[in-house]
């Protein structure tokens, strides 16, 4: 009896596990095929023929790309119309969205078709939520809308805010609605309910079920968005369309006794940012060291981009114009802080510690530098709506386009700058000339060059390595600079790589790189061969940290916190257990180069 007994809770155990496994479906659409998955990544692929086929993910795409769904050029080559990724218990089933349905408070469910849940508020501030059956959301997208063009299309008895919302996969299974109030311009609007999800089908019109919903709303008739006035929606630029061409947002980040550095405001208010990209940007936001920035401080800094890999069709059209070492790099962000320190008695810490960052796509790291340098003096003077005009400013910008020259407005000023085109000529820069009609207005701030460093003042101190270094970045080694600054830091690091220009440095690269970076594992790791990256630090623990690096600069006395170009002129050899402790400027490697120094000429510079 007691035998039969074990072997009977042996097999009800091995049934609980296998049914407790991650499961996915598996096999074309319509299959109810179901498979174990130890990746616990389940996959959605359409193929250019229109197949969709389910399975589990047993390669490394979905722990990489994240959840949602993948569109480009790259999925094309390979066959596939798009890959779409999820992470939970047989998600990857051909599902029609569910949304919620009725006044505020409801539990009705509705099935959702267009994929889209949209949230309205009536003029007398009553609630009501539907599926976007009018291709409102569609025209318009994810977002808040309250403006002129939702009044001519007949929506301004209906809506003073519109939520819409397209789900992916993942978020299908557990989404939050959240917009933007546009009349803020950017202040961040409270999460809406939840919007679960479901399959089925759905007709009628969302605006006259909405309106239904409310007991003093006109009727349902009235309610019917026209062909012609759907073509306004498609026609007319929306609010923050053109801000993000150019900027994916602007943080400010302060620092909290209790939760240490931490988000305060991000704008737009429906930004996409995980929570690893804001743990990174809240870290990367301050310096990194005990040198005690007080006052302003300025750098930017690179961060690896885990909110999709993809680009719109302005940053996609620049991409194609631009030249080779200024495209974009889709799963990097470029972050430009300004970080004020002073002393205030009315904060415990007796310190105010707080940056304004902004983030983007876009390598023009002399152009968002004096962005950033433009909006920070105002933000700290006069707080938030400083940074709500600055957003307003740059929403009015045209598409980044190689090639031309602009004239952009920002805070009360003009800035008239030129991004380079591959179709220039070698060394080619087109002078900014202001204009006697420019002239009658407000004189423009001219920028002879949206992306250079400052070469000779950010190397400087290593003029004599130039040659060893160019080749160094030019084969893509390991190579780290150490400076007390994380202004001057960025600086070295951003000149290196440009070293090599029109070439573009095809590796990884940190201008500032902090020991509580969501990678700073990996980079640091002595199990292994250190990554092709140049990396820019501050932090004195990196002397021991990173001593197995192959390569290591060290600019300034980390101790007195000054550069010292005799010093740093020195080469010394890294020992052969690879330890290097010593602090004193220089160059640490054991690389012989290829090419002799023209002394002649390092003299000439050096005078």
């Amino acid at each position: 009896m007691i035998p039969r007994l074990l072997c009977f809770l042996a097999l009800l155990a091995m049934i609980t596990t296998c049914s407790m496994a991650f499961q996915c479906y598996s096999g074309e659409k319509g299959s109810t095929d179901t498979t174990s998955c130890p990746s616990d990544w389940c996959l959605t692929a359409t193929t250019l023929s229109g197949v969709v086929l389910y399975s589990c993910d047993n390669s490394t795409f979905c722990s990489q790309s994240g959840s949602g769904c993948i569109d480009n050029k790259i999925i094309h080559n390979f066959g596939y119309q798009s890959l779409c990724c999820c992470q939970t218990n047989l998600c990857n089933y051909d599902v029609v969205t569910q949304c919620y349905a009725g006044v505020s408070g409801s539990e009705e469910q509705v099935p959702c078709n267009s994929g889209w849940c949209l949230k309205g508020t009536t003029t007398r501030g009553q609630v009501g939520y539907d599926c976007d059956t009018s291709d409102v959301c569609t025209t318009l997208g994810k977002g808040c809308y309250e403006n002129q063009m939702i009044q001519q299309t007949g929506c301004g008895a209906l809506f003073n805010r519109v939520y819409g919302k397209k789900m992916s996969l993942q978020e299908r299974s557990d989404m939050s609605v959240a917009g933007v109030d546009a009349d803020r311009l950017g202040r961040p609007v409270e999460t809406g309910e939840v919007t679960p999800t479901g399959s089925a089908t759905s007709t009628g019109s969302a605006a006259s079920r909405i309106r239904q919903a409310s007991d003093d709303a006109p009727s349902a008739s009235s309610t019917t968005i026209s062909t012609a006035a759907n073509q306004s929606y498609m026609d007319a630029t929306l609010p923050w369309d053109k801000f993000s061409n150019w900027v994916h947002c602007i943080c400010v980040v302060t620092f909290d006794l209790e939760l240490g550095q931490a988000l305060e405001v991000v704008y737009p208010g429906y930004c996409n940012l995980t929570a690893t990209e804001k743990m990174n940007i809240c870290y990367l936001a301050f310096p990194d060291s005990n040198s005690g920035c007080t006052g302003d401080t300025r750098f930017h800094f690179r961060m690896r981009r885990f909110s999709g890999k993809s680009l719109n069709t302005a940053q996609e059209a620049y991409d194609q114009r631009a030249p080779v070492y200024l495209q974009t790099d889709p799963v990097h962000y470029f972050g430009f802080v300004h970080f004020r320190q002073t002393k205030d008695k009315t904060i415990p810490r007796g310190y105010l510690q707080k940056s304004v960052v902004l983030v983007t796509l876009l390598p023009l790291v002399n152009l968002f530098t004096h962005v950033v340098e433009t909006i920070a003096p105002r933000f700290f003077e006069s707080g938030e709506p400083a940074i709500e005009a600055a957003c307003h400013d740059i929403d009015q910008w045209p598409a980044p386009q190689p090639g031309v020259t602009f004239n952009l407005p920002l805070m009360g000023s003009i800035v008239q700058c030129r991004i380079p085109s591959h179709y220039d000529m070698p060394n080619y820069q087109k002078p900014l000339v202001v204009t006697a009609q420019e002239s009658t207005h407000l004189a423009p701030t001219l920028l002879p060059t949206v992306h250079e460093p400052q070469l000779f003042e950010n190397l400087a101190p290593i003029v004599p390595h130039l040659q060893l270094l160019w080749e160094l970045v030019l084969i893509g080694e390991p190579l780290v600079a150490m400076s007390p600054s994380p202004t001057h830091c960025s600086g070295v690091v951003q000149s290196l790589v440009s070293l090599i220009w029109p070439l573009r440095y095809c590796y990884d690269y940190r201008p500032f790189f902090t020991i509580h970076d969501s990678e700073f594992k990996e980079y640091t790791s002595k199990t292994q061969a250190p990554p092709k990256v140049v990396l820019g630090v501050t932090n004195p623990f990196f002397t021991k940290t990173l001593q197995h690096w192959p390569h290591i600069v060290r600019i300034g006395d980390a101790n007195a916190g000054q550069a010292t170009t005799a010093a740093a002129a020195k080469v010394f050899k890294k020992s052969t257990d690879g330890r290097t402790l010593d602090t004193k400027p220089g160059l640490y490697s054991q690389y012989k180069p290829f090419l002799a120094k023209d002394k002649a000429l390092l003299k000439r510079i050096l005078k």
